[in-house]
């Protein structure tokens, strides 16, 4: 089911109650993500959520853990930016719920308390159908900053789709990226042509909550690209130091 498809049947649900959920107010439409940290982002307290109006860098706060139980927050992103999600007292996938993990536009979030103190989350996207489709079509998480080899994209889209990159974000920096430049090609050995150049800075990523958007060149930025095309972040210059990112692809697939 396409998000949209999702968004129609989830707001024609009633209040349900799951298993071991304890939280007031089972569906929660309309929403705003706010704020750029975890002190001002808006606080969950439905156990499905739809977030319809969002800011560059805003984000949102899931129940905690006490109150979840052994159950399941589901949230939907069909606001125009990626949403930070945060925990106050709980891990997410291992990271601190002060930092949060990366809810992308147009994408489904589905966190699973796993018990006091700990969420286990993942992003449900559907491969994007054939047909002028605008979304996520691939991603690349804790890519290495330090490392000038290929470092491959993942490609959400089915293997038969035409696609063009419109957007690529990158967020979540583990530290600051002063140093580091490069950029992203549709072949290896910094080969193909350059989506992305190779001068392209990262040096805005102060901490885990920044967000930078690269700049796509013209001429690539306005081609379609063949099925089976494929994207590979190549960086020129390292951080020099062990530093992680999270690069996530948008365009629309045909």
């Amino acid at each position: 089911m396409s998000i949209h498809g999702f968004e129609r049947s989830f707001k024609g649900r009633v209040a349900i109650k799951w298993p071991g959920l304890q939280i007031e107010g089972c569906v929660s439409t309309g929403l705003i993500a706010t704020g750029t940290t975890i002190s001002d982002a808006f606080p969950l307290s439905a156990q499905y959520n739809l977030i319809s109006t969002s800011s560059s860098g805003s984000g949102i706060i899931l129940p905690g853990t006490d109150l979840v139980g052994h159950g399941l927050v589901l949230v939907v992103n069909s606001s125009l930016n990626d949403v930070k999600v945060y925990s106050r007292h709980d891990t997410i996938n291992g990271t601190a719920g002060s930092t949060g993990v990366l809810l992308p536009q147009n994408d489904i979030g589905f966190y699973f308390s796993t018990g006091a103190g700990a969420y286990s989350a993942s992003n449900v996207l559907d491969p994007m159908p054939v047909g002028g489709n605008y979304g996520l079509i691939g991603k690349l998480l804790s890519a290495d900053m330090n490392l000038i080899s290929d470092q491959p994209i993942q490609m959400l889209i089915n293997t038969s789709s035409l696609f063009r990159v419109e957007k690529i974000t990158v967020t979540n920096a583990s530290d600051i990226l002063n140093v580091v430049t490069g950029g992203i090609y549709t072949d290896i050995n910094k080969g193909g042509t350059a989506i992305v150049a190779n001068t392209q800075n990262y040096s805005s990523l102060l901490s885990p909550n920044s967000i930078i958007n690269l700049t796509i060149l013209t001429t690539p930025g306005n081609t379609i690209w063949d099925a089976g095309t494929s994207l590979y972040l190549s960086l020129s210059t390292p951080q020099n130091a062990s530093v992680t990112a999270d690069f996530y692809v948008y365009g629309t697939s045909y």
